[in-house]
């Protein structure tokens, strides 16, 4: 995974932020979508924005944070996030603030819970001893819980109240599938050990988690494969389904959103490519389907998707930016929005990190 990152470059206390009255608040709740753009990795604050997408293809800067490498934007019901280097940004009625116990630069995983508490991990750094330390947030009986990993997280995913990591270890160890246990404290139980070193599998996105089933697109040794595990067995199995000759070549295709690229719909997993294709897949990882989305390809600056049930959302931006609204069931393009002409010109020193869509077309 830091081969990938390569690639791509508690509540302590709730304030109302000065200057974030309704105006703002309507604009995100009414909007098409959210983008987060925020400068690169540094031990620095560095500099977040959130921007809104309306549905007359409009957009709007409305939040201005502290930076977040990887940040990224998660909601429920009416309740949007976004968290910077220190902070937790909490839309709903209003916008307030939380101020988090330790400051975090690179964000790994932000999401939910069945029980609508919340999870965020964060790879932290190493200590002055070598080790490499990881920052697990939860939320339980509405107050976030901390706890310190002492490993590097390269991809994560979550099924119940249980957080699904995988542990990278040095080059010439295996990688270690680790379930965690949340609840009034986090149980950190190591369940396989996976016969890859660190070189030789990188992963691409998320873990999608069933009752079955641990899901993941990885790059193995110049080939992506869907890798599954098996829960109760621990089987693993991977299904490659592209292949490349070079690692230049393999680049092109490296998906634009670092963990969002995968979604997990009526028992078929989806994936999208950074050459804006779609890859459909049924529950045993065997590719079934591929769709190419229009006007899409290596000269897009950002194909970033959006997953809303049986919908995919796709920000495209070449020469001019859009939304395209991908049906999964028919795997073809139902919409599309143009968004303004000149919208991020005044963005500068800021990568794209996330785009949700809260409200869709």
């Amino acid at each position: 995974m830091k081969k990938f990152l390569h690639y791509v470059i508690l509540l302590v206390s709730i304030v109302l932020i000065g200057g974030c009255g309704n105006t703002q608040y309507e604009s995100i709740h009414e909007s098409i979508g959210l983008l987060y753009f925020s400068t690169s990795i540094d031990k620095s604050n560095g500099k977040g924005s959130l921007y809104t997408i309306d549905s007359s293809g409009n957009v709007s800067n409305v939040l201005e944070t502290e930076g977040l490498e990887l940040g990224e934007i998660y909601h429920q019901n009416d309740t949007v996030i976004v968290n910077d280097v220190s902070h937790s940004y909490l839309i709903d009625e209003d916008i307030s603030e939380e101020t988090r116990e330790h400051k975090e630069y690179t964000a790994i995983f932000a999401e939910y819970m069945d029980d609508e508490e919340r999870v965020e991990l964060y790879n932290s750094g190493y200590d002055e001893n070598g080790t490499y330390h990881s920052h697990l947030y939860w939320q339980h009986d509405g107050t976030m819980q901390y706890q310190d990993l002492p490993y590097f997280v390269t991809t994560a995913g979550i099924y119940e109240d249980s957080l699904y990591i995988l542990e990278e270890k040095e080059t010439d160890e295996h990688m270690v599938l680790h379930e965690i246990v949340l609840d009034e404290t986090a149980v950190d139980n190591p369940l396989l050990s996976l016969d890859y070193q660190t070189d030789e599998l990188v992963p691409l996105t998320d873990m999608i988690v069933t009752e079955e089933y641990i899901y993941c697109i990885v790059d193995v040794q110049q080939e992506y494969s869907v890798l599954m595990i098996d829960k109760d067995t621990g089987e693993v199995n991977e299904n490659n389904f592209l292949s490349f000759d070079s690692n230049e070549n393999m680049s092109t295709y490296l998906p634009h959103s670092v963990y969002n690229s995968i979604h997990w719909s009526d028992n078929q997993l989806f994936f999208l490519d950074g050459q804006g294709s779609l890859y459909q897949f049924n529950k045993n990882g065997e590719l079934e389907t591929t769709y190419d989305v229009p006007e899409t390809s290596d000269e897009s600056l950002y194909i970033f998707p959006s997953w809303s049930g049986n919908d995919l959302y796709v920000f495209e931006t070449t020469v001019n930016s859009s939304v395209k609204k991908i049906n999964l069931k028919e795997m073809e393009m139902e919409d599309e929005l143009e968004l303004k002409e000149g919208s991020f010109s005044e963005i500068s020193e800021q990568f794209l990190y996330d785009f949700e869509v809260i409200n869709g077309f």
